[in-house]
C-alpha cells in the first residue's frame, strides 16, 4: 500500500494549494521521491526548513524552505480569540485543530496555509531551473507529513509556538509528542537472580474459566481511528482489522492443533514436556525467550508452545505444576487472541529503536479475573527476564510478563507476513522495530504508535 499524504484536514490543506498552482506537474514526481524515502533529513529553526534530498547523485542536493513570520500583533489577537472558544481549546488539548482555527485566522489577517508557490521561499542545490524542482517537491510532502502528525507544525513554520502562547493564556497543552515511552526492562524487571534453584512446587485448586472472557474487539474497533495520523498509508483500521480477524480464526484452530501456527511440536514433545519434574522460563526479549528444565536442556519458544497447546487435559493432569502453570498461561493468551482481546502496547526497547509488546486487555471482567487466578499459579522463580550480556532478573510481575511474552511470540507467528514496505505493519504484527535514523530518536505522535519524525 503506498504512502498516503494529506491525511488530515490541516495536512490536506497544506498541500492543497501547493497542488493547484502546481502548472508544471512536479508535485507527483516529487511525491515519488518521498515515498521512495528520498528526504534523508529535516530540520527547522524559525520559519526555515533544511533538508536533505538524496537524488541521482551520490551527495545529496540541499533543500530550503522558508515561510514568512506571523506578525506578532495579528499573532496575538488570533491567540485571544482562540483562547475565548472552548470547543476549540478542547480540540487543541487533544493535538487537533478545529476547522474554526482558520477563521479566527482569517479574522486576524493570517493565512494559516499557503495560498501559492509565492507564499514559500525555496531553494535547491540540484541544477534544475524550475522554481520546483522534485526535490522540494519532495520535502514538501514530507512537510504535510509532519503536519498530519503534529498539527502544531502549522503555525511553527511561523515562527509561533502554540504551546507556549497558549500557556500564557492559561491553557496547559501537554507535549505528548517527546513524552517518554517507557522502556521495556523498567516494567518487566524485578530482583537480581542470587541463585540458580529451580522453582519449588506449589499448589492451587482453582483454574480460570476462559469462557468468562468477552469479546470486546468490536468496541476496540469503534475506538481505533479509521485513519490515524501515524499510518500514511490509507486506512489503519481496516488493515488492523483484516489482520486480527485472520488472527483470531488462527486462534480458535490452534486450541485443538498447534501446527495452525508451529510447523513444530507434536505427541512426542507433549508427552516430554509432562514428564519433567519442574521447568522455569527464562525472557530474551518481548518475543524471544527458552524454557530450562530439571534435567540441565532448554526448550526454544517455539516448541515449547507448541508442546503445551498439544498437550491434553490427561497429560497435564499429570505434569509438574510448573508445567501446568505455563499452560493455563499459553491458553489464555490464546482465547484473547481469539477473542480479540489483546491490545498493543509501545515500548522502548533501547534508547534508538521503538517496539510492541501484546498485552490483555484491562476492560474485560472475565480477563481480569484470569490474570488475577494464575498470578497465584505464576511464582516469582518461575519467571526470569536475562537480556544479551545482562545480569538475570527475577519478571517484577511473573504471570504478566510470561503473558506478554506468548501473546508477542504468538502473534508475530499468526499474522500473515506483509510483503510491502509497511514499517507500521512490521511494527504491530511482526515484532520490527522502528529504528532511529542516523543516530536521531524516534518519537511517535500524541497517545498512538505512529510513524517516526526524526528531528
Amino acid at each position: 500500500m503506498k504512502l498516503q499524504y494529506g491525511n488530515t484536514w490541516w495536512g490536506s490543506e497544506w498541500l492543497k494549494a501547493l497542488e493547484e498552482a502546481d502548472h508544471a506537474n512536479r508535485l507527483p514526481r516529487g511525491r515519488v521521491y518521498a515515498r521512495g524515502g528520498a528526504v534523508i533529513s529535516m530540520h527547522r529553526e524559525g520559519e526555515t526548513l533544511t533538508a536533505k534530498v538524496q537524488g541521482t547523485r551520490r551527495t545529496p542536493y540541499h533543500v530550503t524552505l522558508t515561510l514568512p513570520p506571523f506578525p506578532e500583533n495579528k499573532v496575538q489577537a488570533f491567540l485571544d480569540d482562540v483562547s475565548r472558544h472552548p470547543s476549540i481549546v478542547t480540540k487543541l488539548l487533544h493535538r487537533e485543530l478545529s476547522p474554526a482555527v482558520m477563521e479566527l485566522a482569517e479574522k486576524a489577517g493570517l493565512s494559516l496555509f499557503p495560498s501559492s508557490m509565492n507564499d514559500i521561499e525555496m531553494h535547491c542545490s540540484c541544477p534544475d531551473w524550475a522554481h520546483l524542482c522534485k526535490h522540494i517537491a519532495a520535502v514538501i510532502y514530507e512537510v504535510s507529513r509532519a503536519i498530519d502528525n503534529d498539527p502544531f507544525q502549522v503555525f511553527s513554520l511561523h515562527g509561533v509556538s502554540l504551546v507556549s502562547e497558549l500557556k500564557k493564556r492559561h491553557v496547559t497543552i501537554t507535549n505528548e509528542m517527546s513524552a517518554k515511552i517507557p522502556r521495556w526492562d523498567d516494567l518487566v524487571k524485578g530482583e537480581l537472580v542470587k541463585d540458580m534453584a529451580l522453582p519449588m512446587t506449589e499448589e492451587t485448586a482453582e483454574i480460570p474459566d476462559f469462557t468468562k472472557i468477552k469479546s470486546l474487539f468490536s468496541l476496540w474497533m469503534r475506538v481505533l481511528p479509521a485513519s490515524p495520523a501515524f499510518y500514511g498509508r490509507g486506512s489503519f483500521g481496516r488493515v488492523y482489522e483484516k489482520t486480527m480477524t485472520g488472527v483470531r480464526k488462527v486462534a480458535e484452530k490452534a486450541l485443538f492443533d498447534s501446527s495452525a501456527i508451529y510447523v513444530v511440536g507434536g505427541e512426542k514433545d507433549s508427552l516430554e514436556l509432562a514428564s519433567v519434574s519442574s521447568v522455569h522460563l527464562v525472557i530474551e526479549g518481548l518475543s524471544e525467550g527458552k524454557l530450562y528444565t530439571d534435567r540441565g536442556d532448554w526448550w526454544p519458544m517455539s516448541r515449547f508452545l507448541a508442546a503445551l497447546l498439544d498437550m491434553t487435559e490427561e497429560e497435564a493432569q499429570d505434569s509438574s505444576y510448573t508445567v501446568r502453570a505455563f499452560r493455563e498461561v499459553v491458553l489464555l493468551a490464546i482465547h484473547l487472541l481469539r477473542t480479540g482481546n489483546a491490545i498493543p502496547e509501545l515500548v522502548r526497547v533501547d534508547e534508538n529503536a521503538l517496539s510492541i509488546r501484546w498485552m490483555p486487555t484491562e476492560q474485560d471482567a472475565g480477563t481480569a479475573e484470569a490474570m488475577g487466578i494464575l498470578s497465584k499459579w505464576v511464582t516469582p522463580s518461575m519467571v526470569e527476564i536475562a537480556r544479551y550480556r545482562e545480569k538475570r532478573c527475577f519478571a517484577r510481575e511473573p504471570a504478566e510478563a510470561a503473558l506478554s511474552l506468548f501473546l508477542t511470540h504468538l502473534m508475530q507467528n499468526m499474522a500473515k507476513k506483509n510483503f510491502a514496505d509497511d514499517p507500521i505493519y512490521d511494527l504491530f504484527f511482526m515484532g520490527e522495530p522502528l529504528m532511529a535514523r542516523e543516530g536521531r530518536t524516534p518519537r511517535l505522535t500524541a497517545s498512538h504508535p505512529g510513524y517516526p519524525i526524526f528531528t
